[in-house]
């Protein structure tokens, strides 16, 4: 009985390694971000970073860059699916009626005060 012996090719260990630290170096920059006010711009760099990291752990974690092309198709299908998901609940957020709701206005000062009546 002849058996075939597949090659199973692994990542070397210091690239792993190096992806971890950076990784925890991305980590890093991602915490730190949070306490800097940029406005609009920390939501669209805190998405720049994610991104940076996930396309780490895509391509040397689950070594998507040494499979064949039917996992990376599996792999873009999951993304496009949860492209749908994220469209779907921001479309669901948008088309609520009175959401968020408007402060309450004190009707001395004129000053909005916060609406403290539970339902």
């Amino acid at each position: 009985m002849i058996r075939h012996v597949q090659h199973v090719q692994r990542t070397p260990p210091f690239r792993l390694l190096g992806a971890w630290f950076g990784l925890l170096l991305l980590l890093g920059l991602t915490v730190s971000l949070a306490y800097v006010r940029l406005g609009w711009a920390n939501t669209a760099i805190a998405f720049g970073i994610a991104a940076v990291k996930a396309s780490l752990v895509a391509l040397l974690f689950m070594e998507l860059a040494e499979h064949q092309p039917l996992a990376r198709i599996f792999a873009a299908a999951g993304l496009f699916w949860l492209a749908i998901m994220f469209w779907l609940a921001f479309n669901d957020y948008a088309t609520r009626a009175g959401f968020p709701p408007a402060p309450a206005v004190s009707a001395t000062s004129g000053v909005p005060q916060p609406n403290t009546s539970r339902p």
